[in-house]
C-alpha cells in the first residue's frame, strides 16, 4: 500500500490525448482526455480538466472531471463538487460532494455495522435520489 510518498507516475496531460488501454502499478492523473480502459494498483486521479471514457479499475478513484464508464474501487472512490459521472460505481466506500451529477448505480458494501447497512435502495419510479438512508435507524433526525 502507497504511504505518504506517493507520487503520480503516469500522466495524461491537459491538451492531451490518449486511447487504448492501461495497466500500471502507482498512480496515474488524467488532466487531458482519455478513452479506453484503466487499471491500476493504486490510485486513479481525474482532474477537473480530464475528461475519460472508460472502465476504472483501481484502489482508490478521485474524480473531479468527466468520466463515462464504470468504475470499481478496492477501497474508495472520491466524486468531487466539480465531475460529472455517467455509470455505476461500485467500492465499499464512497465519498460524494454536493453539486456532482452522477447518473448510475451506486453498490456501497462495507463491513457489517457500518453506516451502509442503512442504506436503502432507490425507488423504482424515476428519482434524483440514487439512495436515501433510514435516518431513524442511525438515530438521528434529517
Amino acid at each position: 500500500m502507497a504511504g505518504r510518498d506517493e507520487f503520480v507516475n503516469s500522466i495524461v496531460g491537459e491538451g492531451s490525448t490518449f486511447s487504448g488501454s492501461v495497466e500500471l502499478k502507482g498512480i496515474l492523473r488524467v488532466d487531458g482526455d482519455f478513452s479506453g480502459s484503466i487499471v491500476c494498483s493504486e490510485k486513479v486521479l481525474v482532474s477537473k480538466t480530464g475528461r475519460v471514457k472508460s472502465s476504472i479499475r483501481a484502489r482508490v478513484v478521485v474524480i473531479g472531471g468527466a468520466v463515462h464508464g464504470d468504475i470499481v474501487a478496492e477501497e474508495r472512490v472520491t466524486i468531487l463538487s466539480t465531475a460529472l459521472v455517467i455509470g455505476s460505481v461500485k467500492t465499499p466506500q464512497i465519498l460524494v460532494e454536493e453539486g456532482v451529477f452522477l447518473h448510475g448505480f451506486c453498490h456501497v458494501e462495507a463491513g457489517a455495522g457500518s453506516a451502509s447497512q442503512h442504506l436503502l435502495p432507490s425507488e423504482t419510479k424515476p428519482s434524483n435520489a440514487f439512495f436515501s438512508v433510514d435516518w431513524q435507524k442511525l438515530g438521528n433526525k434529517p
